[in-house]
């Protein structure tokens, strides 16, 4: 295996974490907080994230990969800031805030280790 196709597991790896944990925290904010559209925002934006580092993998060109690793940055951001919406506003505890706000970092972490962006 080389370094890219270990770079994209372990992206993957983490994105389908972030994803699961996401996926959770839309049940608990549905069912227990009677929380739908900021949650509704919060996983679409958090499990698309690994949608776009799957498609990664199979793409041709070292540009069509920028442009993907540009879209998965845009779609942290974007899940960043509804999670802290969320969690001011109190619909979100610390420790479930705390570990998605972890695995978001980790995630833009690697990909600025590991990906130029111009």
């Amino acid at each position: 295996m080389n370094k890219r196709q270990i770079t994209f597991k372990l992206l993957a790896n983490k994105a389908k974490y972030l994803a699961v944990h996401i996926v959770a925290l839309h049940q608990d904010l549905t069912l227990n907080h009677k929380e739908f559209y900021l949650s509704q925002k919060l996983i679409e934006n958090g499990t698309i994230i690994g949608e776009k580092i799957t498609e990664m993998s199979s793409l041709p060109s070292k540009e069509a990969i920028l442009q993907h690793i540009s879209q998965v940055l845009d779609y942290l951001h974007k899940t960043h800031y509804w999670l802290n919406l969320l969690f001011e506003s109190g619909r979100v505890n610390e420790p479930d805030y705390e570990l998605v706000n972890q695995e978001l970092a980790q995630l833009e972490q690697i990909i600025q280790e590991n990906f130029t962006i111009t």
